[in-house]
């Protein structure tokens, strides 16, 4: 801010607050104009001119919700350090008496945070039983009676200021949110999923997942928010159902399909997932790890004909019909020419199919399938899983 400032004590006159500054150059003067470029200043005399440190922790502050009526602070309802927190996307919450609700619209008010086990538990109370559903922001088939799910991951709290969990102070309580970059993250048996190990490793991706049961013969949609990471999905084929289960959302009776060939009485997918980061350290501290903070989220793909992009098919002039999926053009070096997974296309080139949707089934493909092809014992049949940020 203040750099190479000079003089500003006795200045050379002129006006009382006049501040010589050297003039502003992006380059180093060059004389005379031919020779060689000069080499930087060593040592490097102000932090601006320094190399720019991409993984540094990116702070947000933000205004800390508490639950409705009694506040307990010895549940999982109040943030602190190293929780993963959500952040309300749509306003929602009209009656300004709510906790929840923005009490300002301009850019300068804050963006007003909830932990993930708080916006599970009003999952629970409010949404056991719901005639709509909720789906991710974009999806091609939504109907006008599904409903946009209002919360997304903000990120992982580094600090928590000025706490009150008794609000008997009446003030606002203030969570610095990393939402890039490293920052330590709870590991205690509060903060775990239903599955989540005690330890991980590292490098596993820590995960939030919204999930969604349906009850057929009620026709009504129940939502659990749920944290996981892809040690388990990797440790365990049956990952998925051991979740659900888990989280007492549904029993192994009722997802299973009851003879002969009747509809299982519930039906489970993920909606959205999302990614909060990777592990760097896997015992920080007790009962914490360093994570490197990255959100991102993954939504139920449409792999019909008329949603996918024009890339992704192409037509085998060998058959001649039309065949969809991620492919590219065979190389020098690959192995012999296969019907099943390779096309011949109307230049005379070859392509190969890397992973193909031709006559799938079930259009949809829901996060569950995509992370078992990421991170689980499917991994060499489904490695590509477009989509996957």
């Amino acid at each position: 801010m203040h750099e190479q400032l000079s003089g500003y004590l006795y200045g050379p006159g002129g006006q009382p607050t006049q501040v010589p500054t050297p003039a502003s150059s992006a380059r180093h003067p060059v004389t005379p104009p031919n020779a060689d470029v000069p080499p930087g200043r060593r040592p490097i005399p102000a932090s601006s001119e320094g190399p720019k440190k991409t993984n540094a922790q990116i702070p947000m502050a933000r205004l800390v919700v508490k639950p409705e009526g009694a506040p307990n602070p010895f549940t999982h309802t109040i943030p602190m350090e190293g929780d993963v927190v959500m952040v309300e996307r749509d306003l929602t919450y009209n009656n300004v008496k709510h906790a929840a609700a923005r009490l300002g619209g301009t850019a300068g008010s804050l963006c007003r945070v909830r932990t993930v086990q708080d916006v599970d538990e009003e999952l629970q109370r409010v949404a056991g039983a719901l005639e709509t559903r909720f789906v991710a922001p974009g999806r091609p088939t939504r109907t006008a009676g599904d409903r946009i799910f209002p919360w997304s991951v903000d990120g992982v709290v580094n600090n928590v200021d000025n706490e009150d969990e008794f609000n008997e102070f009446k003030e606002h309580t203030i969570a610095n949110v990393a939402v890039q970059g490293r920052c330590r993250l709870r590991l205690d048996e509060d903060a775990r999923g239903p599955i989540e190990p005690r330890g991980t490793h590292t490098l596993a991706t820590i995960m939030v997942a919204l999930l969604e049961v349906e009850d057929t013969a009620n026709k009504t949609y129940a939502y659990r928010l749920l944290r996981c990471t892809s040690a388990e999905i990797a440790r365990d084929p049956d990952w998925f159902q051991k979740l659900v289960v888990a989280s007492g959302a549904a029993d192994e009776a009722e997802l299973a399909a009851a003879p002969p060939a009747a509809a299982p009485a519930k039906v489970a997918h993920l909606t959205s997932v999302w990614t909060v980061g990777k592990v760097l350290d896997s015992s920080q501290s007790p009962g914490m790890v360093t994570v490197h903070v990255a959100v991102a989220r993954l939504d139920t793909q449409l792999l019909s004909a008329a949603a996918l992009p024009p890339y992704q098919s192409l037509t085998d002039v060998r058959t001649n019909r039309q065949r969809y999926g991620v492919w590219r053009k065979r190389v020098q070096g690959d192995r012999d020419f296969n019907g099943a997974t390779d096309a011949k296309l109307a230049d005379g080139s070859e392509a190969r199919f890397l992973e193909e949707w031709t006559g799938r089934p079930d259009p949809e493909r829901h996060p569950e399938e995509t992370l078992s092809g990421r991170h689980g014992t499917t991994r060499p049949t489904r490695s590509l899983a477009s989509g996957w940020p």
